[in-house]
């Protein structure tokens, strides 16, 4: 019974129109594959095998949690298809079980690319096959022991507190981009101080990834970590596998139980202000307000996108506290002032997580949530004359709520430690290319929101959007370097940059 329908499941999860998953998955893949090993190579130069392990894990868990929290009830929950089996003679584990199983199948697939990416590049450290298949074993047994563990304090959360199981996920999210993008600060300072060892940093020493890294070598803790790995899926089997259908219902009613509140009158002005202004005709007014009123009714969706708001912010303060220049400000020769005119540059992290999240704003729009599935039927029978104006609508409510809304409060973090006139100047041209890009993207997009089923072929193709969206990010970097040496540069390209985004945008 179990077989028949975990296969059930994995099809209903990676059913696609077009008929064309397998080779949108290929590419998807060795997107991955690159992506990765160039991150594993920037390790491998500037760290010891050790320290390489550490590291390589910790990404791991943010790539894993990232997608086990922001598609969590479309990857261990599925409404319509559970509704329907209930009436079956269907027992909760047998359910828990084949979807599950089916969950994990997706995520062994997605941390399979990263993970083969390393174990290639560590292999090259000792050039030791046993070492390596070790660390491949160790790095599979610490990304799903993480999940695991995530997943088991959540359902726990979901079961004694479900009413504060919002909140808890998002302070998963948080502690997860803090750690991970200190992780990255930490990378920064090694390479700052020529220092080879993470181990020199007290508190690693004390991290779940120290004690899985220490099974590269030893033995005896190949068998402790196994052991642990082991107990987190037990405890997590025998706990959840008679609660499952239980914690389907908690969790596909918290967006029906949605408190009303009255509007705050100064956000209300906004909205109006920006009704009257900025929106120029009845379809982006009437996509801008789809947007807003499922933001506001919508759980599912808040957990999409409040997170997203934090990882640039995070990522700033971080710099702030961690008080290595380097982390946050681009310079090509160590020890060399800049030349007469040229203006202070910003690191490419920064422009590169607010491209990211740009594009997981609107990708995010596309997707429904579990309870407002197959909508295409009623855009159809809408008067929409102009589906361009419809995604317009929908573009200007992410730059107008989300992107300038970071950008200021980026700018107010960073000002502590940056010079105010190229922090503004950075920011400026950093603003200007996220929408020029959004601008280029807009004139390809024919997808109206929420027409997309929360599926995991769809949930996959987003995240290789924001691959495609960093090497976007990367080459306005390299273009940014020449710009940046001399500040009338700047300012001509930020005006240039803003009239070809009016004019792409009016297409």
């Amino acid at each position: 019974m179990n077989s028949k329908l975990t296969h059930l499941f994995l099809k209903l999860d990676y059913r696609d129109k077009d008929k064309s998953s397998k080779k949108k998955f290929i590419g998807i893949a060795v997107g991955y594959l690159f992506t990765n090993l160039m991150l594993s190579l920037n390790y491998f130069f500037f760290f010891d095998y050790f320290s390489y392990a550490i590291l390589s894990f910790t990404i791991n868990i943010f790539l894993l949690s990232f997608i086990a929290l922001n598609d969590f009830q479309s990857l261990f929950f599925a409404k319509t298809h559970i509704e329907v089996l209930k009436s079956l003679p269907l027992s909760s584990e047998d359910l828990f079980i084949s979807k599950f199983i089916s969950a994990f199948v997706y995520l062994l697939l997605i941390i399979s690319a990263p993970i083969i990416s390393q174990s290639i590049v560590f292999y090259f450290f000792e050039y030791n096959v046993y070492k390596s298949l070790v660390f491949l074993v160790t790095d599979y047994m610490f990304s799903f022991f993480s999940i695991g563990l995530i997943l088991l304090l959540f359902m726990v959360v979901l079961l004694k507190f479900p009413r504060k199981s919002t909140s808890v996920m998002y302070i998963l999210q948080f502690i997860f981009l803090i750690f991970v993008m200190y992780s990255s600060s930490l990378a920064s300072k090694a390479r700052l101080h020529e220092r080879q060892s993470v181990l020199e940093f007290d508190f690693v020493k004390y991290s779940p990834q120290n004690l899985f890294a220490l099974s590269i070598d030893n033995p005896f803790n190949l068998l402790i970590s196994l052991g642990i790995f082991t107990a987190t899926y037990l405890i997590f089997y025998f706990y959840v596998k008679s609660r499952y259908l239980e914690i389907s219902d908690i969790v596909f009613s918290l967006d029906l139980k949605t408190k009303k509140r009255k509007p705050v009158k100064m956000f209300s002005g906004f909205n109006t202000f920006i009704q009257k202004t900025h929106l120029k005709n009845h379809l982006e007014r009437a996509s801008y307000n789809l947007i807003k009123n499922q933001m506001i009714n919508s759980k599912t969706f808040k957990l999409r996108y409040v997170p997203l708001v934090f990882i640039p912010l995070v990522f700033c303060v971080i710099g702030i506290l961690s008080d290595t220049r380097s982390y946050l400000i681009f310079t090509v020769d160590k020890g060399v002032p800049l030349e007469a005119g040229a203006v202070l540059m910003l690191t490419p992290s920064i422009i590169m997580t607010v491209m990211m999240i740009s594009r997981l704003f609107v990708s995010n729009t596309k997707i429904a949530d579990e309870n407002s599935e197959d909508v295409e039927w009623i855009y159809q029978n809408l008067p929409v004359d102009n589906k361009k104006l419809f995604i317009k609508g929908i573009l200007k409510f992410i730059n107008i709520n989300f992107i300038i809304p970071v950008l200021l409060a980026a700018t107010a973090i960073l000002a502590v430690k940056i010079e105010m006139f190229p922090l503004i100047l950075n920011m400026l041209f950093m603003g200007t290319m996220v929408f020029f890009v959004n601008s280029i993207y807009l004139l390809f997009d024919n997808r109206y929101p929420f027409v997309l089923q929360s599926t995991k072929y769809n949930s996959v193709t987003k995240i290789a959007e924001v691959f495609l969206t960093m090497f976007i990010g990367v080459a306005i970097f390299v273009v940014q370097i020449f710009i940046f040496k001399n500040v009338i540069f700047v300012i001509i390209s930020i005006l240039s940059i803003s009239l070809l985004t009016y004019i792409f945008s009016k297409k």
